[in-house]
This record gives structure tokens, sequence and C-alpha cells, in this order.
């Protein structure tokens, strides 16, 4: 329970982040994935000026509590520039709750939010468990569809599953956990 408190703490926390540096940026994009500690965080800023970066948020057990471990990696301004330019032309820009199809249950709990500067505001559009094609579970719907291959591009871009390996070989020795859905995922690290 204390945990999902923080996740919601940290993203409040990141919505204003937002909100008050956007006088100084032109594109903001955030995506937080389904049943993953992974963000991904795209700006483009007025000074025509690209940078992203990768977050991963953990929690490191201790022997009463957890301890919040976040770790960035950076994306190049001409990856974060590419991948920007690619979404906008597959119309990122036009999503809004539309995109969901509210006749189908979900089940584990898994949402994949996009955060986007429109209209000089940060708005948040959460959708039920959306994956990239290479986890098998493909979309029926087209407009959740047009989402999964947002999520596809950028899964393949970054090579998120290398990306999260990458941080994991880097961690200090411990038990390493982050929410999936309704569930926790605890990894060891020896």
């Amino acid at each position: 329970m204390k945990g999902k408190f923080l996740l919601i703490l940290i993203l409040i926390s990141n919505f204003f982040f937002a909100q008050e540096i956007s006088s100084n940026i032109i594109k903001y994009y955030e995506f937080n994935f389904c049943n993953s500690p992974q963000t991904l965080i795209l700006i483009k800023e007025k000074n025509n000026k690209y940078l992203g970066y990768i977050k991963t948020s953990l929690k490191k057990k201790r022997k009463r509590d957890y301890k919040e471990i976040v770790k960035k990696s950076k994306i190049t301004p001409e990856q974060a520039k590419r991948i920007i330019s690619i979404l906008e032309d597959k119309g990122i820009d036009l999503v809004d709750s539309t995109y969901d199809d509210d006749l189908v249950t979900y089940l584990d709990g898994g949402f994949f939010t996009i955060k986007l500067l429109k209209d000089n505001k940060v708005q948040s559009f959460s959708f039920d468990e959306i994956y990239p094609e290479s986890k098998k579970k493909i979309e029926t719907t087209p407009l959740r569809g047009k989402i999964q291959s947002w999520l596809s591009f950028i899964d393949h871009e970054l090579m998120l599953k290398e990306q999260f390996s990458s941080v994991k070989k880097k961690l200090n020795k411990g038990t390493y956990c982050y929410d999936s859905g309704t569930d926790t995922v605890c990894f060891n690290k020896n």
C-alpha cells in the first residue's frame, strides 16, 4: 500500500513538474509502460533542442521497508528527435480518451499511460493493458491498435528489454521490486 501511495505521489509530482516547465517546451511526451518500471520522456524545447531519457523506478528491499531507486538512461538528441518525428507522423498528438475500448474487460490492472503537451498543458490518457507487439498480445480494435503501433515502434527503437537488463546489471546486490498491474515483481541481484 505504501509503495502504491509513493507511486501515485511520484506521478503527481511528475505531472506538476511538467506543467511548470511547459513554458520552455514545444513538445512533451511521457510514456509509462504497462507492467514495467520504465518510463520514457521525450522533450522538444523552443530552441529546437531535443532531450530524452528512460527512467527506471525500482524499490530496493531493506530490513523493514523499501528504498526508492530511480535510474535514468539518456537517449541521444538525434534519437529523441527521430522518435518524436515518427510518432507525430503516426498521429500521436491526436490521442484522446476515445482511443480506449470500454467494451472489453481487462483483468491484471496494468495501464499504459501517455502524457503529452496539448493546448499549453500536460494531458494524461491511460489505457488498460496495451503492450508492444513483441509481448504477443495483438490489439484488435483500430484505435488501440494504433496505440500498440506507437508502443511497438518505441520498443523496437529503444530496445526497452535490453535497456532494463543494462540497468539491472549496474545495481548493487539486493532484492528489487516494481509494481506490475495488481502484482509486485521482485528480483534478486547477486
